[in-house]
């Protein structure tokens, strides 16, 4: 354990805005890209992600505020606090399984793309988090180490291929040639929202109106521009939050600046993914025919389209008052509200940024998201704790709406293994 801490310590000390740059220049090289330019685009990569980070960072510093005191003026009496990614990051980050699971992952990615079960080279290491918490609750519940990295392998497996299954609308959307999304509580709920999607396709409604950003430029003119958008959107908020006028009108500036950088930000780091893609693809053909490799990104590069923030922003009410309404729910939400535009991601990709289909898509997975937040909160509240997690006074536990409330297969083995010991087989 010490030696695998010693090794992949390191990886979480720097952070991905070097790491991923590192693993960068490293790959480049192997592609075969030449020293000076695959440094150039390995500096570049940092330089956008730095800027992706800081601009997302404000971002959602700007919208938590707001959406925290949207969430108190309901009254509600929900017990259950969302308190955030945080919360499961603490649990991944304190589990002994951390320095266990990286190995075990790398060499997962590896072995099923020799195998071609995979065509997705991820080289987000940093976001196995989310399957180190997979296999911390795992751990949580069965004390064996060996079938919590297992589960959390498997899970790991099949987010490899979901990656590999949405990589053309992925690339196709966002214009990220050879760029797939591995992510966790993100990828995986593309198998919702197609056949949802499909669904409207059989309403002539739907059929005959496409509310996309060119229709709504079409037909409203000014208010289809994306900057107008989010400042409305901003000032929605506001209002919604019962902030001073002249708050009001400082978030709806935020939040039109916001819905500006941010792809342009995107485009800084597009400027050297491309091409070291491209020669990724070079490289493979040379020596494998005419199979393709996807390299595996963070899907925070995605963050930057503006149908996905304005959709995420929309969601934030919407969001509130399906808390308040849903029988059974017991998440108040607050911290992952800002951090919503991850998990309703392909909500916008699969309907090609249609506004109102991707709105209708977000509210299936909010709901879904709200019931397994809550029936997480059993696991995550005793497991922070023993993170040394504060939890807050009165709450009657903790849980996150846009990390734990988005993997419900962990919490479906969490009760399976539960059930399991319950019965002595561990």
């Amino acid at each position: 354990m010490e030696i695998l801490q010693s090794i992949f310590q390191p990886v979480f000390d720097i952070g991905p805005v070097v790491f991923m740059p590192i693993i960068l220049f490293i790959l480049a090289l192997v592609f075969k890209v030449p020293l000076w330019k695959a440094l150039k685009n390995a500096i570049v990569v940092g330089v956008g992600f730095a800027a992706i980070y800081l601009v997302l960072g404000w971002f959602l510093d700007t919208i938590a505020p707001a959406a925290a005191a949207m969430a108190e003026r309901t009254g509600s009496d929900l017990r259950v606090i969302d308190v955030g990614w945080p919360a499961t990051a603490a649990i991944a980050f304190s589990s002994p399984l951390v320095f266990l699971f990286i190995p075990v992952g790398i060499a997962i990615n590896l072995v099923m793309l020799a195998l071609k079960w995979t065509k997705t080279l991820d080289i987000n290491i940093w976001d196995y988090w989310h399957f180190i918490f997979a296999a911390s609750i795992f751990f949580f519940v069965t004390g064996n180490v060996v079938v919590s990295l297992a589960i959390a392998g498997v899970l790991f497996a099949l987010i490899l291929v979901m990656a590999d299954v949405t990589q053309k609308e992925v690339a196709e959307f966002f214009n990220l040639p050879g760029i797939s999304f591995p992510l966790a509580g993100n990828v995986e709920w593309w198998l919702v929202a197609k056949p949802i999607n499909k669904l409207l396709d059989k309403i002539s409604f739907f059929n005959k109106t496409h509310f996309t950003a060119e229709f709504i430029k079409e037909k409203f003119g000014i208010l289809g521009e994306p900057v107008v958008q989010g400042s409305i959107l901003g000032v929605l908020m506001g209002i919604l939050a019962g902030y001073s006028w002249s708050d009001v009108l400082l978030l709806g500036v935020n939040m039109a600046a916001g819905v500006v950088v941010l792809p342009r930000m995107v485009a800084i780091l597009m400027e050297a993914l491309v091409p070291i893609s491209e020669a990724a693809g070079e490289f493979m053909k040379n020596r494998a025919g005419d199979r393709e490799l996807y390299i595996g990104m963070d899907s925070a590069i995605g963050t930057g389209h503006s149908a996905v923030v304005a959709n995420a922003i929309v969601m934030v009410p919407i969001t509130i008052l399906l808390a308040l309404i849903l029988p059974g729910n017991k998440v108040l939400p607050l911290a992952d509200l800002s951090a919503l535009v991850f998990p309703l991601m392909f909500a916008v990709v699969v309907t090609k940024g249609d506004m109102l289909r991707s709105i209708i898509i977000s509210i299936v997975f909010i709901i879904a998201g709200l019931y397994t937040a809550s029936a997480f909160a059993p696991y995550i509240t005793p497991a922070a704790e023993a993170a040394a997690f504060e939890i807050p006074e009165g709450a009657a536990g903790i849980t996150s709406l846009a990390q734990a409330g988005f993997e419900p297969y962990t919490l479906i083995f969490a009760k399976i293994l539960e059930a399991l010991k319950g019965v002595g087989l561990f």
